[in-house]
């Protein structure tokens, strides 16, 4: 199984993000702040980052190149996830050394896209093995069950974590 490391300092959005990419099919690590990313990072590698730009201790820009100056990190895919969108953000995360960038609100049907085209389905262990399992049966269930929203407050209902596709963070 793929792991991804979620650095993300909201509580709903991290648990948003972790019910939907556990059902996915992926494991899930998560971190508060940027400091908590690197320490977590040290001691799991993962598979592919998500990190919030902004966060408390250390930002993403930071995380990021804490991240890339380990050797288990140098090729590890990282998205950037923002909820401020100006011109020139994308550009200066991508440069920046970033995978991909997502604006907030994170659409969960997209984001889920993104991780497949960078990691490929959750149980291969190996970019190689894309090839050997591209006849498989298809978009998985949790197509299905996407969260529609992140609720201001941090408590996220099981109407929240279970609503239909096309839901966003």
């Amino acid at each position: 199984m793929k792991t991804i490391l979620v650095a993300e300092d909201r509580d709903a959005s991290r648990e948003l993000i972790r019910t939907v990419l556990t059902a996915a099919g992926y494991n899930v690590v998560e971190a508060r702040d940027g400091q908590e990313a690197v320490e977590r990072a040290v001691v799991t590698t993962a598979d592919l980052v998500l990190l919030d730009l902004y966060m408390p201790h250390l930002d993403g820009f930071a995380v990021l190149a804490a991240l890339r100056a380990r050797a288990e990190y140098a090729h590890v895919p990282v998205i950037a996830l923002t909820a401020s969108a100006m011109a020139g953000d994308r550009e200066r995360a991508i440069e920046s050394g970033f995978s991909e960038y997502i604006s907030k609100p994170v659409n969960m049907a997209y984001l889920r896209r993104e991780i497949h085209r960078l990691l490929g389905s959750p149980e291969q262990s190996s970019p190689e093995q894309n090839s050997l399992e591209q006849n498989s049966s298809g978009p998985d269930s949790s197509e299905k069950l996407l969260p529609v929203a992140c609720k201001e407050s941090d408590d996220l209902t099981d109407d929240a974590r279970t609503a239909r596709a096309g839901g966003s963070l």
